[in-house]
């Protein structure tokens, strides 16, 4: 049976059948997942919807970050519609906001005419431009977004809140009238802020102006001009550099966009629904939870059983990472080399550690990367004892864990392969089936299918173990542009999750990840042309999860000439 997040289920469509998988489900040693916060309250706090940063296709990466803002604009109208005075009552200030039925922002960057509104009254907001059209309603968690170039309407989750709530914490801190609004803005940390008086055009001003860490090295600004006989803000400015920035007008009209049909789609364009909804909808909130949950350990993995080829260090948003080669003294002779590496762990946990400390005494450990929960760093050597950590990507609050993925050896958590984010977006489709006629006994099937890019990803996860993947397959279709008729190659990756073990929080983990067909063709050119039969070996990825460390804060500060602090160096058990 298949649930296809195009179609809902209302209770009356419900099974026998499904209703035994709910069954299985609420059987499957998972709490509950808790209800999200009142979305409508939240809005007040976080105000409109935003475009992602890939929304505007083929505009330069340096103005993304300008029109992504542009859509969250509003949001900063609270910060600054009406900022106070020292005489104005908070009282007046939120009044006179929500009083107002809409605000629109209208500005233009190449040729391409933006505008942008939204509503606190009704908790919406809607944004239209030459590429895209975008409805978001806050009350429903729904966003809808028109693609013109397919003439569809998709319907998806709001699902960039994160950045919204820096936001929040900053707005609030500048109507408190604090002496620092906080250190960050829309995701970007904010370097520098300033009030001043401006005299333009013979009339007076006020502009506000917050100078932003966009990348390492890199800084923005978002000046924000208000009339200070109404207290209202009147334009807004994204400044990247002299060449590019992105100017905004703001008024403040009667009437505005009801719906997504309001500003310019088709009313006959098709709908095609991506909200997850029943058994996928909770499923995808449980991997989400067990993805963070599996936290606070050192990770020790390599592709050589109890052979560390990285030390992986996480604690929540933070994290930081090692390689591992053996010192010289394990090379006296393979004899001894190869008793080494036959060595097995204990069988009692209790004397695993001791096990790792003797281990990791014969490996030298380099720095490699670490996360601070704002910046990742890189380390590099002048001095080979003592790293230096340089900046390399600026993080956004919150995304400290998720970033990970793609950065080296942090990409190789456990909790990235067996817990695979589910998240419905405009180009993804997913379907769920209980009972997949192929895949580990037991399991049951999601299939999320990636339209723009002809890949497929399958995961079989098996409800005894929290919903982890015990198995993954990923497909991606070769297609040849000149010759469109035929039938495209595929190329397969399948992944098998091995020896689970639970974290002291509960969450299931792998010990051995197995790749199928890892490694090419074990046979030689000449053996094939004779008619030889190609095989591939598999690969293996081996791991060990040490939750009892204590992982001081001093180890995911990036201080120059900060030595890498090895598996046992926080214990307190010495």
């Amino acid at each position: 049976m298949n649930e296809n997040i195009h179609n809902r289920i209302t209770d009356s469509d419900i099974t026998d059948d499904e209703r035994a998988f709910r069954a299985l489900m609420m059987d499957s040693n998972v709490p509950p997942i808790k209800a999200p916060k009142n979305l409508a309250n939240a809005v007040r706090r976080k105000l409109p919807g935003s475009a992602t940063i890939d929304s505007f296709g083929r505009h330069s990466q340096r103005l993304r970050w300008i029109m992504s803002s542009a859509a969250m604009v509003a949001i900063v109208l609270v910060c600054v519609a009406l900022w106070p005075t020292r005489q104005q009552a908070w009282g007046e200030v939120v009044k006179t906001l929500q009083d107002m039925p809409w605000i629109r922002l209208v500005g233009e960057l190449k040729q391409d005419k933006m505008e942008v509104w939204m509503s606190l009254q009704r908790d919406v907001a809607a944004q239209r431009s030459k590429k895209l059209s975008r409805f978001d309603d806050y009350r429903t968690g729904v966003r809808y977004e028109f693609s013109a170039e397919e003439q569809l309407i998709y319907r998806v989750p709001i699902n960039d809140e994160r950045a919204f709530n820096s936001i929040s914490s900053v707005f609030t801190s500048i109507f408190r009238q604090d002496d620092q609004v906080g250190d960050e803005f829309a995701g970007n940390r904010i370097v520098s802020q300033t009030r001043q008086s401006v005299q333009d055009s013979g009339k007076k001003w006020i502009d506000y102006e917050l100078t932003l860490q966009t990348l390492p090295g890199v800084s923005s600004k978002v000046v924000v001009r208000v009339d200070p006989e109404t207290n209202l803000p009147v334009s807004m400015r994204f400044q990247e550099d002299v060449d590019h920035a992105l100017n905004m007008k703001i008024d403040y009209p009667e009437t505005g966009p009801q719906d997504i049909y309001a500003i310019g789609v088709p009313r006959d364009a098709r709908v095609v629904d991506r909200m997850p909804t029943g058994n996928l909808k909770r499923i995808a909130e449980i991997l989400d939870r067990n993805r963070r949950e599996l936290d606070n350990y050192v990770a020790a993995y390599g592709f050589v059983p109890n052979s560390p080829q990285a030390l992986i260090y996480r604690s929540g948003d933070q994290w930081r990472t090692a390689s591992c080669s053996p010192t010289r003294d394990l090379f006296k002779s393979n004899r001894e080399y190869g008793a080494f590496l036959a060595e097995q762990p204990p069988a009692n946990e209790g004397e695993l550690r001791s096990w790792w400390k003797t281990r990791l005494s014969h490996y030298t450990i380099v720095a490699d990367m670490l996360c601070d929960g704002r910046t990742v760093y890189h380390a590099s050597y002048e001095d080979p004892a003592s790293p230096v950590f340089e900046p390399f990507q600026s993080v956004r609050a919150g995304d400290g864990h998720s970033i990970a993925k793609t950065m080296g050896n942090a990409g190789n958590m456990p909790e990235f392969h067996v817990y695979p984010d589910l998240n419905s977006y405009v180009q993804i489709e997913m379907t769920l089936t209980k009972d997949p006629t192929d895949g580990p006994e037991g399991s049951i099937l999601v299939t999320r299918s990636y339209l723009s890019e002809h890949q497929t990803s399958k995961y079989w996860l098996n409800p005894k173990l929290g919903y982890a993947a015990v198995q993954a397959q990923h497909s991606l279709r070769q297609i040849d542009e000149k010759k469109p008729n035929v039938t495209p190659a595929e190329q397969q990756q399948t992944y098998r999750f091995e020896n689970f073990k639970q974290s002291p929080r509960g969450i299931w983990y792998p010990t051995v990840i197995v790749r199928s067909n890892a490694i090419g063709s074990q046979q030689s050119e000449a053996e094939l042309s004779a008619g030889a039969t190609a095989t591939a070996s598999d690969d293996r990825t081996y791991y060990h999860l040490d939750f009892t460390t204590e992982l001081s804060s001093d180890l995911f500060k990036h201080t120059s000439g900060t030595v890498f602090v090895p598996l046992d160096k926080n214990s307190t058990d010495e």
